[in-house]
Parts: C-alpha cells; structure tokens; sequence
C-alpha cells in the first residue's frame, strides 16, 4: 500500500500534467480598442459581414509544426507563423471541445472555406489586411513571398489535404493542398 508522500506525489503530477497540455495563452477582447490581447501577442482585428476577425496572422509558436518563413525569426514578427493544418487544427491537443476551433484563443475558431471567401468577396475585405507570407513546403523550401499570401481553413479536402485561401495579385482562389505544408492563419471570433 502507497505511502501518503507516495500519493499525493502521484495527484501532484496527473495534476500538472494535465495542466501542462490545456492551453497557456490567456487572450482578452476589447471592442472598444478592436484589440485581442494575447499572452504571446496583441492583434488588431476588422469587423468584416458583421464578424469580427484577426487583422493580423497569428504568431503563436507550436513546436515541431509552426515556422518562421525561411527560418527568420524576424519573419515571424513581419509575418505571423506558417503552420501545418494538423497544428493549425490542434490535432495534438484533446482537450478541444470544438475542433473548428483549433489553434485559435478561446472564442475564436479557424474559418471554414465558406466564412474565408465570403469575407474576401464582401466589400469590407480589403480590411483584413493581407500580408503575402508565402509558404512553406514540407522539403523546408519556402516560396511565395512578396506574391501570395496561403491561409488555412477548417474545411477538410480528404484524409491528406485541406482547403486554403491564396490570395495573390491576380485575385484570391479556394485550393487544396497537403496538409504537410505551413500557411498563414488568421482567426474568426465564434
């Protein structure tokens, strides 16, 4: 039979590991500044067809599955992170109650495919503010700077690719792609 040190040793760890996987960004929304101020970072956001977005790509470090473009830290600062649609859904994480959610902060969720090219098409977006970050191959080349801009949606494709937005010069376009390469996020409030 465990000693008492034994057992609450063993509660203190189950404790703090379970803890240790929820979500550490603590982020809070103020209408009155259109500003969410996270943990890691504060984002402007648009009102684009009466919801609320990030004006700015997301730049929450997910290790192993988030990138800095062309591996310049600096990038991330200019650009927001590049990530895989599996960090970008936050398959690592069971602790997600609605997996639209995904990485975003709690009240916010990645786009579907249908709510992304709505507020492109919508005479308000131009107000989300598209940086052309390129993207990241799984080869850890990168392309597209300066040309496109490649955004995750929560709209699975099929069991090895997924939508994104491009939006380019030329316009912007729903395309699917491997889930293995890293694009841009940017987060919807729910």
């Amino acid at each position: 039979m465990p000693n008492k040190k034994t057992t609450v040793l063993f509660l203190l760890l189950t404790l703090l590991f379970f803890v240790g996987c929820k979500d550490s960004r603590s982020c809070a929304y103020d209408p009155s500044t259109e500003l969410l101020k996270c943990s890691e970072a504060t984002y402007k956001t648009v009102q684009v067809n009466g919801k609320t977005w990030l004006a700015e790509n997301l730049n929450w470090p997910v290790v192993d599955s988030s990138f800095c473009y062309a591996n310049n830290f600096g990038n991330c600062t200019k650009y927001g992170r590049l990530y895989t649609w599996g960090a970008a859904m936050n398959l690592t994480s069971k602790t997600s109650e609605n997996p639209q959610k995904g990485i975003c902060p709690s009240g916010w969720h990645l786009p579907t495919s249908q709510e992304f090219e709505s507020a492109l098409n919508s005479t308000d977006g131009k107000k989300l503010n598209i940086i052309r970050a390129g993207f990241r191959y799984n080869n850890d080349s990168y392309v597209d700077e300066n040309k496109s801009a490649s955004f995750w949606t929560s709209s699975e494709f099929d069991s090895t690719r997924a939508y994104l937005v491009r939006v380019g010069v030329e316009g912007a376009s729903l395309e699917h792609y491997s889930k293995t390469i890293a694009s841009s996020i940017r987060c919807v409030m729910d």
